[in-house]
């Protein structure tokens, strides 16, 4: 690293929300452990694993004193992430995935922009693979200076979301820093009686964060290396509480856009929403006892963004088409698009209807 910044001691407290990831978890600690900035507090938050990952987490602790291990009952990522940041007692907090391996550069990139004015999130760069081991050089040539940077107020970086490139801007809540004194300051559990398994995380939380810090640095070089995995919840095409909750939480993002004056996030929001729901609605099986109920949600929500979706939607004839068939036979609908996802040979995956 090459900066002149002034020496940088603060500490910084890394939560790692932990769930049945024996095959990954050491390479990930590791990454953490190898950090060429030493002053950190190493949070291991257990969420219940059944695979003996439970044991393997203490196990890793007596090899760093800086390792803290915390045991739960399993509630979900964003239970174990505010678990994890309840125990924190650094100045700066960080979060990694348990799969995930970060540059051994990573905090020490980020702390040297601490120093700018009122900033309350320093972001890095990431790069998305299923090579972790091939990606890591890539990341480690960090010394090759200047790095460089983007500072702007919260409201401004969440409206550059919807043109979001991976080493630019980040959304995932990992691969930052943030404030703990910002974080302390909001009331991170607002949403958890309506959202109890996606509360904190970042297809919901992060355009919060987002509005509510007073300035955003993005660091413009991938230090963040993101394991792609098939079976992830994000990725594995299987309905669950994860993806039902997102009715109602893109329904509060949306209201919050909307209330807000952010024409280009509300129009982003809008788009992304109506494809997920519809999604949902051809996902769910015939046999799901929630079917009913969750098709006169999906139909309550059709119209009330009827109007807007057709006035602010950022999508293609096609979609649009799609969406007008739903609205004239919400079955009919299913039928047509499971038929053609069939001919075509795939499933309705995450690819086609992004959340």
């Amino acid at each position: 690293m090459n900066h002149n910044n002034k020496s940088i001691n603060e500490l910084v407290s890394v939560i790692i929300p932990v769930y049945n990831e024996r095959q990954y978890l050491q390479k990930c600690i590791f990454s953490i452990c190898n950090q060429t900035i030493k002053n950190l507090e190493i949070i291991l938050v257990d969420d219940g694993s059944t695979d003996g990952t439970s044991t393997d987490c203490d196990e890793i602790a007596k090899t760093d004193k800086r390792i803290k291990v915390i045991h739960k009952s399993n509630e979900g990522l964003s239970a174990a992430r505010i678990t994890g940041l309840k125990a924190a007692k650094g100045t700066w907090i960080t979060f990694v995935d348990d799969d995930d391996v970060i540059s051994r550069f990573l905090i020490e990139a980020l702390l040297s922009f601490k120093e700018q004015k009122d900033v309350d999130i320093i972001a890095g760069g990431r790069l998305d693979t299923e090579d972790i081991e091939s990606a890591i050089p890539i990341v480690e040539a960090i010394n090759i200076p200047p790095i460089k940077s983007l500072v702007d107020t919260g409201i401004n970086i969440c409206n550059r979301i919807p043109y979001d490139n991976p080493n630019i801007l980040i959304t995932p809540l990992w691969g930052k820093l943030y404030r703990k004194q910002f974080l302390d300051s909001l009331p991170l559990e607002k949403y958890k009686t309506v959202c109890p398994t996606i509360f904190f995380e970042d297809i919901f939380v992060t355009p919060l964060l987002y509005c509510k810090a007073r300035k955003i640095c993005i660091v413009q070089y991938p230090l963040y290396l993101h394991r792609e995995v098939p079976t992830s919840i994000s990725r594995s095409g299987k309905l669950s509480s994860f993806y039902y909750e997102q009715i109602d939480s893109g329904d509060m993002l949306l209201n919050y856009y909307k209330k807000n004056n952010m024409t280009c996030m509300y129009s982003y929001e809008i788009t992304k929403y109506i494809r997920n729901c519809l999604r949902i609605w051809c996902l769910i099986d015939d046999q799901d006892k929630r079917k009913y109920e969750l098709g006169l949600k999906i139909k309550h929500q059709y119209k009330k963004y009827f109007r807007d979706y057709l006035k602010f939607a950022k999508t293609s004839l096609g979609e649009k088409i799609a969406f007008f068939l739903y609205g004239i036979s919400i079955n009919g609908w299913r039928i047509m698009a499971r038929l053609f996802y069939r001919i075509r040979g795939r499933k309705v995956r995450r690819t086609q209807f992004d959340y």
